[in-house]
């Protein structure tokens, strides 16, 4: 079988940045960056999963997206992506082999960074795939906080570590109904540059991807 579920949560609520997912970046809603990537990849069924109309009408004229309307139980600030996920699966009622989570707040993530997680976790066997990037700064720099003074949080040099940056991740389908979640095991990962991890929460994050749109405009 080896069929591929996209799920692409988009819920109304953001604290942090109200109306978040149809912000405008480089000239179109943040939501579409998305929807585009997800179109574009090799996945076998999308789904854009919203308890906002104005998102899901964002499903019009891209036959690929099927738009389900969110259970007002699971767009509360609390609930998993996991949740929605199983949700999703259990509407569908199709079989999948692999479900895959696609946040809205990952404009730069592209439809070859897709496909690499899934063949990521198909080529090693893992429960999941986890998309992440090189920290700017290494991390036994960081430093922890002893009363008023500050020490080295780790003894040594850690080696090679990873920061994940939201963009994908992967799941076994029988793993997630079980109740696994992308971490129950430990996942494989792909490496994404920095340039494409931006991770939006809030208006900073916003400002500095619309940074590197007007960036990318320039050197095309």
């Amino acid at each position: 079988m080896n069929r591929t579920l996209g799920i692409i949560p988009a819920r109304a609520g953001s604290r942090r940045l109200p109306g978040k997912n149809l912000r405008p970046l480089g000239g179109r809603p943040l939501i579409d960056w998305t929807l585009d990537a997800a179109e574009a990849s090799d996945l076998d069924r999308l789904v854009l999963s919203s308890d906002d109309p104005t998102v899901l009408a964002r499903a019009v004229d891209r036959p690929r997206l099927l738009a389900l309307s969110r259970p007002a139980a699971l767009a509360g600030d609390a609930v998993r992506n996991v949740e929605v996920m199983r949700q999703v699966l259990h509407d569908l009622a199709e079989p999948f082999d692999f479900a895959v989570l696609l946040q809205p707040t990952s404009p730069f993530r592209t439809a070859a960074d897709i496909n690499a997680a899934i063949d990521q976790c198909r080529r090693t066997g893992a429960d999941a795939c986890i998309s992440v990037c090189v920290p700017e700064k290494p991390a036994h720099w960081l430093q922890q906080a002893e009363g008023e003074r500050l020490s080295p949080l780790l003894a040594n040099d850690p080696g090679r570590v990873f920061l994940p940056n939201g963009a994908v991740y992967v799941i076994r389908v029988e793993r997630l109904l079980a109740g696994a979640d992308f971490h129950s095991t430990p996942p494989c990962w792909i490496t994404m540059p920095r340039a494409r991890s931006v991770d939006i929460d809030d208006a900073g994050d916003l400002a500095l991807a619309e940074w590197l749109c007007t960036r990318r405009q320039e050197e095309t």
